[in-house]
């Protein structure tokens, strides 16, 4: 019978195998890869599912967000309102979706 690798203390009682946490973390030093770079986000909040809105500028700099349960056309809605009422001062001259539904 072969003996187990010794591993660095830190991957014991992790989800994940130690090769799996390494290879993200090369990708996530590698490439950028957050939640700022992505369009659409599903987060898990309490083991429920929630979809985060995001307005961005220009430069990619998040504006306003929301979590919201659903998707749908009245939660889109909400978010609109609240984006704009909270920056009132800077109102948008487009608007560009990123449509997934």
């Amino acid at each position: 019978m072969t003996k187990p690798i010794a591993r660095d203390p830190i991957y014991r009682k992790r989800a994940f195998d130690a090769d799996v946490i390494e290879l993200c973390v090369r990708w996530y030093i590698t490439y950028r890869l957050s939640y700022r770079d992505l369009d659409a986000t599903y987060i898990s909040i309490k083991a429920k599912w929630h979809y985060l809105y995001r307005a961005v500028d220009k430069n990619g700099k998040t504006v306003d967000f929301l979590l919201r349960r659903d998707r749908g056309i009245a939660a889109a809605q909400a978010f609109f309102r609240k984006a704009l009422a909270t920056n009132a001062a800077r109102v948008p001259r487009k608007v560009t979706l990123d449509y997934n539904l």
